[in-house]
């Protein structure tokens, strides 16, 4: 008997906003910046403002300053509001407000346009127990190259160039915070055998890997990123965040891979391309500037194996893994 399962995948996206210093217009829409230069210190009020996402709470925050050239600097902060800094001049700067209370993401870049924030690699073994050191794990076909990556932790940018400083004034410079991330909830219905899996994790391949504050987009990188499911009765539920993919949104493979190690320690793995669905997905957004888009995806069944019984004379290779491909009908 086949049964059809429904895979639901909401996904929050976000649109940037404009930056507002003192009483000069920004321009965010692309990265082609000028410098503008100051004569003398300055102090400078940072305010990152949370009006587009009320609810985000970070611990804290932190200011990049870049200057044109070398390292950039960076100002700590340990509320979500902001503060005053003095920077010494004459010199030329650009800025990024990201908070960093986060565990698995880091920061790189010396220039303005290239600075970046990416989530650490890691590996399938270290991120679950059901995946062994001994033998390699498994991937759908064209995505062995990826790195596989830590799901990154809530994220929220903002970034501008224009920026005058008065010499010997006291001015403020306020950055409109938006949200980095999206999240994607799966949920798989009418899963056979449930009951028997002790335990479920799933990959989402050509995910980006790091995101661009400067012009408010993720990379252009694919990576692997694995994520826990839970199941109760028939039903399977899971969600990652990324900070996106495939910012031309042609591009890339998108493989939805579903591992399960069974009562008995048999291991077995499903593969889905579900790359169509989530490339022609209208990403709409709101007048606030947030989305949810719901992707559906069907597959006629996910047949977990019914363990071995004893006395069949029959034991799996807990080492191995059996491979079954679902297939996605596309309308």
């Amino acid at each position: 008997m086949n049964y059809r399962s429904y895979i639901l995948i909401g996904v929050k996206t976000f649109v940037a906003r404009r930056v507002v210093v003192g009483l000069v217009p920004l321009a965010l829409t692309a990265c082609h910046h000028k410098w503008l230069e100051y004569e003398g210190p300055a102090n400078l009020t940072v305010r990152f403002d949370w009006t587009a996402v009320p609810d985000a709470r970070p611990a804290e925050m932190a200011l990049t300053v870049f200057t044109g050239g070398g390292q950039p600097v960076q100002i700590a902060f340990q509320n979500r509001s902001g503060g005053d800094v003095s920077l010494s001049g004459p010199r030329r700067f650009a800025f990024v407000g990201h908070n960093t209370d986060t565990e698995a993401l880091f920061t790189r870049g010396t220039d303005w346009c290239s600075f970046e924030v990416y989530s650490q690699r890691t590996t399938l073994s270290s991120v679950s127990r059901i995946f062994t050191r001994s033998n390699q794990v498994p991937r759908a076909n064209g995505t062995y190259d990826e790195d596989v990556i830590f799901q990154p932790d809530e994220l929220w940018t903002s970034a501008t160039d224009g920026v005058f400083l008065h010499a010997g004034t006291h001015q403020t410079i306020t950055l409109p915070m938006e949200v980095a991330t999206c999240e994607y909830h799966f949920v798989i219905n009418n899963v056979e055998n449930l009951s028997y899996a002790t335990s479920l994790v799933a990959t989402l391949s050509g995910m980006s890997g790091s995101w661009l504050p400067a012009i408010h987009a993720c990379s252009d990188t694919y990576c692997i990123i694995p994520f826990e499911l839970t199941g109760s009765g028939s039903t399977l539920e899971g969600t990652v965040r990324t900070f996106g993919h495939c910012p031309d949104h042609v591009s890339g493979l998108h493989m939805l891979v579903i591992y399960a190690v069974m009562k008995d320690g048999s291991k077995v793995y499903f593969t889905t391309d579900i790359t169509s669905v989530m490339h022609d997905t209208d990403h709409t957004t709101d007048g606030t500037g947030t989305g949810n888009t719901d992707i559906p995806i069907v597959i006629d069944n996910l047949p977990l194996p019914k363990p071995i019984t004893n006395g069949s004379g029959l034991q799996p290779d807990v080492e191995e893994w059996t491979e079954i491909s679902i297939l996605v009908p596309m309308d």
